[in-house]
């Protein structure tokens, strides 16, 4: 169970610092940092990997830990298999696991509110661009008719 629950606080780990990220990122897209923003692009999809790679290691280990107990549940949601590894965990490792579960929750909710986040600002931006430049165009064209006139 401890190979697990290292896991589960890799996985956190790594969402606290996409989290950071993000945050930058966001910071970076108000300000028109492009550089910046592309740094903490590269940045962002390099954490995204470990956290796919931290959960491929999490399914395998919970496939093992599942066997150990004989847990025929098809499923690899924690939220449905912590009662029933629970049964078999000292108290204090159960905590633990509920604990760690709980914060990855937290944190994965988060990122995805960050990111939700910085999709509308970057939606907003090329609004503001689009209406920039029709205007732009209009402007340019009324311009061309009043000299003509």
């Amino acid at each position: 169970m401890e190979k697990f629950i290292e896991i589960l606080e890799s996985i956190n780990g790594t969402m606290l610092e996409l989290k950071q990220v993000l945050l930058q990122k966001q910071a970076a897209l108000v300000h028109g940092k492009h550089a910046e923003i592309a740094e903490l692009i590269s940045r962002e999809h390099e954490l995204m990997a470990q956290i796919a790679t931290f959960e491929k290691e999490r399914i395998a280990e919970l496939d093992v830990i599942k066997e150990k107990y004989s847990i025929t549940d098809e499923t690899n949601r924690l939220d449905d298999l912590i009662p029933v590894i629970s049964l078999h965990l000292s108290e204090d490792e159960s905590a633990k696991l509920l604990s760690i579960r709980s914060a990855v929750k937290i944190n994965s909710r988060l990122v995805k509110r960050i990111n939700s986040q910085n999709g509308e600002l970057v939606n907003n931006v090329r609004h503001f661009i689009k209406v920039l430049f029709t205007n732009i165009r209009d402007n340019k064209n009324s311009c061309l008719v009043n000299a003509r006139v």
